[in-house]
């Protein structure tokens, strides 16, 4: 999976170089993401703790590399389910100007989370699919980056919980340009 988003961060930086030269470069942000699912035909909830990096790119879209804890995961391998999975994920989001401050953003999240059976302590994996619809209002920092904090409303395909989420971050500042020769 490591291996899959290296390679997906590298096609992206090679294909968007050239905007970037011409916009002074990528933005760089790191967040934390708590997030609550209510899968359907399982008890309980599905809670999730995530931490985030990555780069926003030129036009709003943005790809990141999120790193989930998922506590008492939906019992969907029945008693081989783990109690505790952890795993990556990627992350791509198009982030839509709406004013000044707010974009509306569209993400999609893919990856695995993994954790030990209870029974017999084999490896087992989960899937990791969100799709959601956030909010993100940024606040200007003095450093000349942005605080921000984003709610989202989306699906968990695999298990078809309806989810809510909330990230808060940081997006780095712009590069400085730097002058043609």
């Amino acid at each position: 999976m490591t291996s899959i988003a290296l390679v997906v961060l590298t096609a992206t930086a090679f294909a968007t170089e050239a905007e970037a030269d011409a916009d002074a470069g990528a933005r760089v942000y790191g967040s934390a993401r708590g997030s609550l699912a209510v899968p359907a035909g399982y008890p309980g909830l599905a809670t999730g703790l995530s931490a985030e990096v990555g780069a926003q790119f030129k036009g709003g879209q943005s790809l990141g590399l999120r790193f989930a804890m998922v506590p008492n995961p939906p019992a969907v391998l029945g008693k081989n389910t783990p109690e505790f999975a952890m795993g990556p994920a990627v992350v791509w989001t198009y982030h839509i100007r709406a004013s000044s401050q707010l974009d509306i953003s569209p993400t999609v999240g893919l990856g695995a989370v993994f954790g030990a059976s209870p029974v017999d302590q084999t490896n087992q994996v989960l899937p990791y699919l969100q799709g959601g619809l956030g909010l993100r209002y940024r606040v200007p920092m003095s450093t000349g980056g942005e605080f921000y904090i984003m709610p989202e409303a989306g699906l968990v395909p695999a298990i078809l919980a309806p989810m809510v989420g909330v990230s808060v971050g940081i997006l780095g500042a712009p590069p400085a340009k730097v002058p043609a020769a």
